[in-house]
């Protein structure tokens, strides 16, 4: 897998259409536990595996924390996923998820401790705020928002992730979201 610049991280993909839901969420929970390290100590990214629904998620070293970012239209979210986080599937609101993960002491994947900022900005548009909230899932924490997009729309994700180590990252996911059939 090819390791992008350090500072500024960019993958791009078009959103898929007609994916089994359960294929979703299985390759979701997958990426989300698995950590990569270039072990360097630098920063380094990774595009991620394809994700129907979405295609791609970025998974990018910050310090010693891996970082998953993903963004999904909701509509294409599992109704259980969307019932746990308090979110309503609709082809026209796309989810931000930041999954910080780290190697725990017994070797296990757990949640990282991180300071997690988002914004959106569609295509012509100013960036905007996109808040983020705290969801433990099965023990781990993920770091979750929507946005409201008119469809098809091109949505540009800027994500800021600090560890408490000082390691500070800007993360940049990009999407193109459209109707589902």
């Amino acid at each position: 897998m090819p390791i992008l610049p350090a500072r500024l991280h960019h993958l791009t993909w078009a959103c898929s259409v007609g994916a089994s839901l359960q294929a979703c969420l299985l390759t979701c929970l997958t990426a989300c536990l698995l950590t990569a390290c270039d072990g360097s100590g630098q920063s380094s990214a990774t595009a991620g595996t394809d994700i129907p629904g979405s295609t791609r998620q970025l998974e990018a070293s910050v310090g010693d924390v891996t970082v998953y970012i993903t963004a999904i239209q909701t509509s294409s979210i599992p109704a259980q996923v969307a019932r746990e986080h308090g979110i309503v599937q609709r082809d026209d609101l796309v989810m931000l998820r930041v999954s910080p993960r780290r190697q725990g002491s017994n070797r296990e994947i757990v949640s990282a401790p991180v300071e997690v900022q988002a914004t959106a900005t569609t295509l012509g548009a100013a960036p905007q705020n996109l808040p983020l909230k705290q969801m433990a899932t099965n023990g781990l924490v993920d770091y979750v928002g929507t946005v409201e997009v008119q469809l098809p729309q091109t949505v540009s994700f800027d994500v800021s992730v600090a560890t408490p180590s000082g390691a500070r990252e800007t993360l940049s996911v990009t999407g193109d979201f459209s109707t589902r059939l």
